[in-house]
């Protein structure tokens, strides 16, 4: 992965998933009656619906990133970077196929935006839902050291359009691509990198 001029995917909406109870409908008949038919209030008939299947992933999409080399390397600026740059593409990963688990693995427990994230992707998949789309291109890119092992990454991106579904009865909604920043701290933990700040907008 290379600097400003690599294209990457990342997804930054934040889903808030609204709590909604559904009930089934009740089916009564309008015709005239038979004599010897019960007299009884109409008896609720429950209609199944098949929710439509999310969109095919992409290619890029089938398969996770790879952590680049530099990640198994020394407390620098290159692995720093490098690392960083893995995130973003994790981050849009994970969304879109609606599985965590990769970041939250390299997240610390103090990474409120990586919880809060990996919260959020949960949700989404047991509520039916979808993201698809949000794909960036890094503007620029810049790191300060913030102690011994802790390095800040920031970058301007461009953002395309992305479709998200909430739940699997929710329509789907398009969010438009613009400018944005993203900010991920990074830091050497017992021998490896990992994440413990992230925030996008």
């Amino acid at each position: 992965m290379s600097g400003a001029s690599r294209a990457v995917l990342l997804v930054l909406v934040l889903l808030v998933l609204a709590a909604c109870g559904r009930g089934g409908d009740a089916i009564g008949g309008s015709g005239t009656a038979a004599e010897d038919a019960p007299t009884g209030p109409p008896v609720p008939v429950i209609v199944p619906t098949t929710a439509a299947p999310p969109p095919s992933l992409a290619p890029s999409h089938e398969v996770a990133p790879t952590p680049p080399p530099a990640v198994a390397g020394g407390d620098n600026r290159a692995g720093a970077l490098e690392f960083a740059e893995y995130v973003l593409e994790l981050v849009a990963y994970v969304q879109i196929v609606g599985d965590p688990t990769l970041l939250d693995e390299v997240s610390l427990a103090a990474c409120s935006g990586c919880t809060a994230l990996v919260e959020q992707t949960r949700a989404l998949s047991a509520a039916g839902g979808w993201v698809r789309g949000g794909e960036l291109r890094a503007l620029s890119t810049s790191s300060a050291r913030i102690d011994s092992r802790t390095w800040s990454v920031s970058f301007t991106v461009r953002a395309s359009q992305q479709r998200v579904k909430e739940s699997a009865g929710s329509p789907v909604r398009t969010i438009r691509g613009g400018r944005h920043e993203a900010v991920i701290d990074v830091a050497r933990d017992q021998g490896r990198w990992v994440v413990g700040r992230l925030t996008l907008g």
